[in-house]
């Protein structure tokens, strides 16, 4: 594969990254919407809350989406930097996203760190999430200036 062509499915992926979080920070968490077809319907989520591999349905885990996000309603993330990595044979792609995240209930005032890393396949000929990864920073809370 050319890597221009790479290039192109690079930045395909990134812009919709920043739509996904753009969709997470307007609440929009209604399996219908037309960007949560770049999930796929059978996803694998980890996090440093669950600690495990977990499986869930895409509806499942927007349903918890919008819980997290109803207990903590000024809650935004904020993309700081972006690096997408495409396979040779552009079967696969790992979007890797630092986030900054504001307005945690339990934790006023205090940004935390996050590293988001979304492994997208290509699947019926479409660009699909099939696995979440979000890992916090070594300097888990910084107060916000």
């Amino acid at each position: 594969m050319k890597p221009e062509q790479k290039e192109d499915i690079a930045r395909l992926l990134e812009s919709r990254t920043h739509d996904i979080f753009d969709a997470v920070d307007c609440r929009n968490f209604d399996p219908d919407s037309p960007i949560w077809s770049y999930l796929a319907n059978d996803i694998v989520i980890e996090t440093e809350l669950f600690g495990q591999l977990e499986k869930q349905t895409k509806e499942t885990w927007l349903k918890y989406l919008r819980v997290l996000f109803t207990e903590n309603p000024d809650m935004r993330n904020h993309i700081t930097s972006m690096e997408t990595k495409v396979s040779e044979n552009a079967a696969w792609a790992e979007t890797f996203s630092t986030l900054e995240t504001t307005g945690i209930a339990m934790i006023p005032g205090v940004k935390k760190d996050t590293l988001a890393i979304y492994t997208w396949r290509k699947l019926n000929g479409r660009w699909v999430i099939v696995k979440t990864k979000s890992i916090s920073g070594l300097d888990h809370a910084n107060y916000v200036p």
